[in-house]
């Protein structure tokens, strides 16, 4: 048998994502706009329709965005984010498709450009989160200016509830009191998981060749202890003279403080466990104490984070294999 391999045309586009995208769809063309403003408003409408789906929806949103970014330009993404908004919203007749549509897809575009640009990943991540945070905040004033609606009163909840016992009652008025601080903590988890999609995306349809961003490697600031003792301080001056809003002030600022140190020790949770891969029994028994202790695995993991944050447990575990 005769091989014919070196007389066929080579395929170029079946090497990468961004040829064989390129090779379907030249960028900039009506085509890709109608088809990336249909998927938009496909996705926002479902995404408010379905609220197990809204996330998803949301990141799938953000992908997009970010990877149109990439490949033609942040005017592009944003002219079909505007139709695609307009659209749902008018089909809806309701602002939630706007709002998701904001959310997301602007922080995919920011993201879009940091990774077109080669934006160092350290601060391509800081100030997506702070931008995520601007973006919630802004789409709930914007929601209340337009309703009229007050997204941190949570009465009317508890009056569709009622009755209730008296732990969920508890449950209730906690939730009201770290409110603001759980929207900062849902913008965090947006930011993270955007961040690190956004690389695995790109770099699989080849829009960049760097090496990705690693969790593993990410860690947080010393200083970030302040943020705890500052927050126990506020705690024990609002009880002591009861005043409520440095109560709630103390409460938001230890619940986003636990959150950043959950991440980090997260990420030094798996940066160990691929440097030390633990045995097959032990892997079992790491899966079932998750699963039924999950609070007390991320209070654990929380200080793992605060330790990690003190002495930088990379650095020392590093050093003692380059010395080995």
């Amino acid at each position: 048998m005769t091989n014919n391999t070196k007389n066929r045309p080579q395929n170029k586009y079946c090497v990468t994502g961004e040829m064989w995208w390129g090779e379907l769809m030249p960028a900039g063309t009506i085509r890709e706009g109608i088809l990336f403003t249909s998927a938009l408003i496909l996705l926002a409408v479902s995404g408010v329709t379905l609220v197990f789906m809204s996330l998803i929806a949301g990141l799938v949103v953000l992908l997009m965005t970010a990877a149109m970014t990439n490949r033609n330009t942040a005017l592009h993404a944003l002219a079909y984010l505007i139709l695609a908004a307009v659209a749902a919203g008018l089909a809806l007749r309701t602002l939630d498709p706007v709002l998701l549509l904001g959310e997301f897809g602007i922080l995919g575009v920011f993201f879009g450009l940091c990774f077109k640009n080669r934006v160092a990943y350290r601060w391509t991540l800081n100030i997506g989160v702070v931008l995520a945070v601007i973006l919630v905040y802004a789409s709930l004033g914007l929601n209340y200016l337009l309703t009229g609606q007050d997204p941190f009163d949570i009465s009317a909840l508890i009056a569709a509830a009622e009755p209730l016992s008296e732990t969920m009652e508890q449950a209730m008025s906690i939730m009201a009191v770290v409110m603001p601080g759980s929207l900062v903590v849902w913008a965090m988890a947006v930011a993270f998981g955007g961040f690190f999609l956004t690389g695995s995306l790109l770099h699989r349809l080849s829009f960049i060749r760097e090496p990705l961003p690693d969790f593993t490697a990410w860690r947080l600031p010393w200083y970030v202890i302040w943020g705890l003792i500052g927050g126990l301080i506020l705690l024990l001056t609002g009880d002591r003279w009861t005043v409520e809003w440095v109560d709630a002030l103390a409460k938001n600022l230890l619940f986003v403080t636990v959150f950043g140190l959950f991440l980090a020790g997260l990420s030094l949770s798996v940066f160990l466990y691929r440097s030390f891969p633990p045995p097959r029994w032990m892997k079992i028994a790491l899966v079932l104490t998750v699963l039924i202790y999950s609070p007390v695995v991320v209070f654990l993991v929380a200080n793992v984070g605060f330790v990690d944050a003190v002495i930088d447990v990379r650095s020392r575990v590093e050093k003692r294999s380059g010395e080995s």
